[in-house]
């Protein structure tokens, strides 16, 4: 088993773990919670399908990655625009929460526990 098999294992088995998180965090109506760990499902399952075709990723930033599946694999034909787009609504959801409570922790008026 080569480096490139078992990081492709890693990082199936980490979206198939984000994705169960999300599904019983939306049965317990834990919502916010739910939408991140479904972002990270996408965001692991495309990391896995970058090292599944070979594509050099060369970015951390998580815009970088979703311009780069956008590019290599729909734009390219390969993939149905359809899952750049659920990607993308994932991705809008994580940083707003993330910009909110950045910014509430900013003011002062709420810490970020209070996010938990």
């Amino acid at each position: 088993m080569t480096d490139n098999d078992i990081l492709l294992a890693y990082r199936i088995r980490q979206a198939d773990e984000a994705l169960a998180d999300a599904r019983t965090l939306l049965e317990s109506r834990g919502l916010r919670a739910a939408i991140n760990r479904a972002y990270y499902a996408a965001f692991y399952g495309a990391l896995a399908l970058f090292l599944k075709a070979g594509t050099d990723v060369r970015t951390s930033k998580h815009a970088g990655i979703i311009a780069l599946f956008n590019k290599e694999f729909v734009h390219a034909g390969r993939i149905d625009v359809e899952y750049s787009r659920l990607l993308q609504r994932r991705f809008n959801p994580h940083r707003i929460g993330l910009q909110g409570v950045r910014s509430a922790d900013r003011r002062g008026s709420q810490s970020l526990a209070d996010y938990g």
